[in-house]
């Protein structure tokens, strides 16, 4: 019987070069492809795609969820290189990890202005 493995997000953006920058340098992901407009970044089990849009309110209106393990670490780790005063929309930032009905999370506003939620793994 088929069975689906998996999902890969595709967030978008103006600038595919500098968010695809952005998610290597700053979120710790390493680069595994990049064509004319597309490219692709992972860190552990997590892939993402980053694709060309010319309208800005595409990527202000994108979302995305990804679980991790031990969130409170992540957390540490990405708040020496991100702002946390995510109500200035002119840089990426994220915001405090709160509790949600589906778990604990924080946010991430990339680059291009995609929002990625970011969720406690089973268990925590």
């Amino acid at each position: 019987m088929p069975q689906l493995l998996s999902a890969i997000p595709v967030l978008a953006a103006r600038d595919v070069a500098a968010n695809t920058a952005f998610w290597v340098n700053v979120m710790g992901f390493t680069l595994t492809f990049s064509v004319d407009g597309f490219a692709g970044v992972a860190r552990d089990d997590i892939k993402l795609y980053i694709g060309q849009v010319d309208d800005q309110r595409i990527a202000d209106n994108t979302q995305a969820w990804l679980i991790a393990a031990d969130i409170d670490a992540l957390f540490e780790e990405l708040s020496v290189v991100l702002s946390t005063d995510y109500e200035d929309a002119s840089q990426p930032a994220m915001t405090a990890i709160t509790d949600r009905p589906w778990g604990r999370e924080f946010a991430v506003r990339d680059q291009a202005g995609n929002c990625v939620h970011i969720v406690a793994g089973p268990g925590e």
